[in-house]
């Protein structure tokens, strides 16, 4: 028997097991990679299984929630869908509220990157400043895309604000100077509009609700059947789960250029980062959990587990919805009207783990670059992450553009994001899986505070049904054979729920009673400890009185002892910051070009060369300007006009032969000869002709050239 229920215990684990064993093997995979150097080929195809599972999970996300939205708004009244819509807003504030909390509480305690006044110089991600104009629009694209003007598009686009440049050249101080001009037209990018389609579906859904039985049940059973259909579908993936993961990890892990050195630089933000994923999953779930049910936290917690590796390894909350439906509905018997509506809802804003990485990433690099943190810079940045956080998509690294708009409303350069990315592969993960609970959470929260009437009609309807069924006579002269056989069934089906009512009723008077037990003795407890504490107060006030006012004193002059040395610290740092800035700025660079040029020295060797010629151009520009103007003149226009003439030759040569070779090849048959006589004239004529036309022709391309290499110049110098 033991046996068999281990067995049977495997079985329905098996899934977990072997999730965890992709897990043991992406990582152990992915560090043994890294040690023999692979090239990108190989990091591609060491990930190809894992998109491959990734693209699997995502074709179902769409037709799931499509299907489970209408048929969880169908299915309630109004007024019910009014309420759970208002909830789940009020939750989705509140968790992202409390996740930049969270990350400022641990920010003040840990103080990552106290003692790091100047970043390494590290990689410097393009597009950063773009991103610091347009981080204005963020909010204009969300506002368009609740509201898709085509149900089709929303499927597989997304209203983006683009930009085109164009170059304005402007003279200044005798210079003309190039200047980018930034055009923005509203266009569109590839991807699933969620938030639109959720808001679409919960219209459609509504007003299914309110037709009449014979139209909205066809529309109903159409939304109902695809999304048991996608259910199923998705169970079938879910099997490659342990292979997919097993790639993603590896690939992640193997394309880290040096997992170590960055650990041993940012040591401090991982620790207070992982520390409040800690915090959340571990104590604030499930106390929240005990809170609103009164039931075993750490079962449901071992429940999750499936949605938790799901979103672990992509990652991202959008391809777990479907594990997490079925978990909620299956083992945690939640009403699948909610879950059909809160889960999509709350995976396309519920940002508790992205707030708590985005808050704290921004104090961090706030910090690496010199910035004073007061108590209104830190507000701001728990305000801009809450409500940026509401325009985060859910697919991977989505967070760090919202890193770069706090940074940008900071005036914070963005030259330490490379430290954030080179995290990435690990940070991803751990704020989605936070992100999954808080979702599952939500659903359970919301099962709690919405109460639907038609469960309790429904069962009163039964209940006449039986009365109806048992009152009918019992003549057996008068029935037929079948509607005996019908009677008889009816009474088996009536004594069988008559039997089960009092089984549950006698449960639930057991379950009734030790709870009220429970109760009784926890205020009993209360009572007789704060009787005891009362009795003891009273007993030792008198005989301590001495004692409390030494341990006061000491403790007074603690405290004022390290007031004092917290004062004279923030003041001798802000004395010292601004005269060893300079300092630590001149050693930190001359320590690590030599460094940086040393790594980049074979990669960057073609630009170096341009960097190089530029350089000696210009200074040799100015030692030679006021001496050899002149004779540069004429040596320039000696140079390019021989120069032209050649491919100016070349040129005429190669046209010339192109069109008369079809028009006038039997004329210049003909006319041979009289060319020959008239060629001395010709030529003569010729000459002049094109000496005067690639004479303009050369000042034009030698104004061009002089242009673009005084562009190049310009962009360099502002650089």
């Amino acid at each position: 028997m033991a046996s068999r229920k281990c067995l049977k215990r495997l079985r329905s684990n098996a899934l977990i097991i072997c999730t965890f064993v992709g897990v043991g093997l992406g990582f152990g995979l992915g560090f043994g990679i890294r040690e023999v150097d692979p090239n990108a080929d190989t990091l591609i195809w060491l990930g190809t299984p894992g998109d491959i599972y990734m693209r699997l999970l995502k074709m179902t996300i769409l037709p799931l929630v499509v299907s489970s939205i209408i048929v969880g708004t169908s299915s309630l009244d109004p007024k019910s869908s009014g309420r759970l819509g208002g909830l789940a807003i009020m939750l989705i504030v509140i968790t992202n509220a409390l996740g930049s909390l969270l990350a400022i509480l641990l920010f003040f305690i840990f103080r990552p990157g106290i003692i790091m006044y100047l970043s390494y110089i590290l990689k410097i991600v393009q597009g950063g400043s773009s991103c610091m104009r347009r981080h204005v629009f963020l909010f204009h694209h969300l506002a368009l895309n609740l509201f898709p003007d085509n149900v089709v598009t929303a499927c597989f686009q997304k209203v983006q604000t683009r930009y085109t440049t164009s170059e304005i050249i402007q003279e200044r101080n005798r210079t003309n100077i190039t200047i980018l001009e930034y055009n923005r037209y509203q266009g569109t990018s590839g991807g699933v509009n969620i938030i639109g389609l959720i808001i679409i579906c919960s219209i459609f859904g509504i007003a299914a609700s309110r037709t009449p039985e014979e139209i909205r049940k066809p529309f109903v059973d159409l939304f109902n059947s695809m999304s048991e259909i996608t259910i199923t579908v998705l169970h079938w993936i879910v099997w490659i789960t342990p292979l997919g993961v097993a790639s993603l990890i590896a690939a992640s892990i193997a394309g880290v250029d040096d997992v170590k050195d960055i650990f041993e630089r940012v040591g401090m933000f991982i620790f207070a980062y992982t520390l409040g994923i800690v915090i959340h999953q571990v104590i604030l779930v499930p106390l929240v959990y005990f809170i609103a049910v009164r039931k075993n936290p750490f079962k449901y917690i071992a429940s999750c587990a499936r949605p938790w590796m799901t979103a672990f390894a992509p990652p991202s909350t959008a391809i777990a919805m479907p594990e997490m439906m079925n978990t909620l509905e299956r083992k945690n018997d939640i009403d699948r009207r909610i879950t059909r509506f809160s889960v999509p809802f709350g995976a396309a804003l519920m940002r508790l783990g992205s707030c708590l990485f985005i808050c704290l990433s921004a104090l961090f690099l706030m910090v690496l670059e010199g910035k004073q943190i007061t108590a209104i810079r830190v507000l701001l940045a728990g305000v801009l992450t809450t409500v940026g956080s509401l325009a985060i998509p859910s697919v991977p690294s989505a967070s760090i553009i919202t890193v770069l708009v706090v940074m940008s409303l900071f005036n914070v350069q963005s030259l330490n994001i490379g430290l954030l990315m080179a995290l990435e592969w690990y940070s991803d993960r751990l704020r989605t899986t936070s992100n999954t609970m808080t979702v599952m959470l939500s659903s359970v929260l919301l099962q709690r505070l919405c109460k639907f009437d038609d469960e309790t009609d429904t069962g009163n309807q039964v209940d006449k049904v039986d009365k109806r069924t048992y009152e009918k006579p019992t003549e057996q002269s008068s029935l037929t054979r079948a509607e005996s056989e019908t009677i008889k069934r009816q009474n088996i089906e009536h004594e069988y729920k008559q039997k089960h009512k009092r089984e549950t009723e006698h449960k639930y008077k057991q379950k009734h009673k030790r709870e009220t037990e429970h109760k009784y003795k926890q205020k009993h407890k209360r009572e007789t400890e704060h009787k005891y504490k009362q009795k003891h107060k009273r007993e030792t006030e008198h005989k301590y009185k001495q004692k409390h006012k030494r341990e006061t004193e000491h403790k007074y002059k603690q405290k004022h002892k390290r007031q004092t040395e917290h004062k004279y610290k923030q003041k001798h740092k802000r004395q010292t910051e601004h005269k060893y800035k300079q300092k630590h700025k001149r050693q930190t660079e001359h320590k690590y070009k030599q460094k940086h040029k040393r790594q980049t020295e074979h990669k960057y060797k073609q630009k170096h060369k341009r960097q190089t010629e530029h350089k000696y151009k210009q200074k040799h520009k100015r030692q030679t300007e006021h001496k050899y103007k002149q004779k540069h003149k004429r040596q320039t226009e000696h140079k390019y006009k021989q120069k032209h003439k050649r491919e100016t030759e070349h040129e005429y040569k190669q046209k010339h032969k192109r069109e008369t070779e079809h028009k006038y090849k039997q004329k210049h048959k003909r006319e041979t000869e009289h060319k020959c006589k008239q060629k001395q004239k010709h030529k003569q004529k010729h000459k002049r002709e094109t000496e005067h036309k690639y004479k303009q022709k050369h000042k034009r391309q030698t104004e061009h050239k002089y242009k673009q290499k005084h562009k190049r110049e310009t962009e360099h110098k502002y650089k």
